[in-house]
């Protein structure tokens, strides 16, 4: 039997070039969109304008959830190494959305519609700020607000 002097160096070096590409920037992209498509799917219209404090507070209560599950779903993604940094600032902006839900949701307990519209208006402001992070990361769904893409999740 002739020895294979050759062959475990070529299995070496095809694993190192198959771990070195990781996931496109397309396939990322890709694959955060279809969480959240599927996020979209689940997430509550939006509330109208005259609603009740109980309905504000059920609201708020299932957002949380939902986004809170959201972002540990999106957080599994593996990210390619030129959109960690952007990714990473989609996150904390992610948290302080959430953040803004549960602040809303105190409002809401406490029937202080004041403190609860300012809330509102906050979160849009953080969540148009995010969206240029979406755009940077190639996100169609993901953080996309409906006058800037196609979806209102995040």
């Amino acid at each position: 039997m002739r020895p294979l002097r050759g062959a475990p160096l070529a299995a070496v070096a095809a694993l190192v070039v198959a771990g070195c590409g990781g996931i496109s920037n397309a396939d990322f992209a890709r694959r955060a969109d279809a969480i959240c498509t599927q996020f979209n799917r689940t997430a509550p219209g939006p509330l109208g304008p005259k609603v009740s404090s109980v309905e504000a507070v059920r609201y708020a209560t299932r957002e949380i959830q939902l986004r809170t599950g959201l972002d540990a779903k999106l957080r599994m993604l593996t990210v390619p190494e030129d959109l960690k940094g952007d990714f990473v600032t989609f996150n904390a902006d992610t948290q302080q959305l959430i953040a803004i839900v549960r602040r809303r949701r105190a409002a809401a307990v406490a029937n202080d519609v004041k403190r609860y519209q300012q809330l509102v208006r906050m979160f849009g402001t953080v969540a148009l700020g995010r969206e240029r992070y979406a755009m940077r990361l190639g996100f169609q769904v993901c953080g996309r607000t409906r006058a800037g893409g196609p979806q209102k999740s995040g």
